[in-house]
């Protein structure tokens, strides 16, 4: 699902980047309002096979 390969945080967890096509929508808590997505696609498909990617070590860390 994600639009980029995982990538390690400085808090060595794996960020991924969710395609804009998955979200609906937004909702502000502060005015409660939602704002709908004009780019989410119901129909969108992101099925591509990848492997799974081996968490790499920082430099200096054993």
């Amino acid at each position: 699902m994600t639009i980029n390969d995982p990538i390690v945080s400085d808090n060595d967890e794996l960020v991924y980047n969710i395609s804009p096509k998955h979200i609906l929508g937004y909702f502000n808590q502060k005015t409660s309002e939602f704002y709908r997505n004009r780019n989410w696609d119901p129909f969108f498909n992101n099925c591509q096979f990848r492997s799974p990617v081996k968490k790499t070590q920082k430099p200096g860390i054993k």
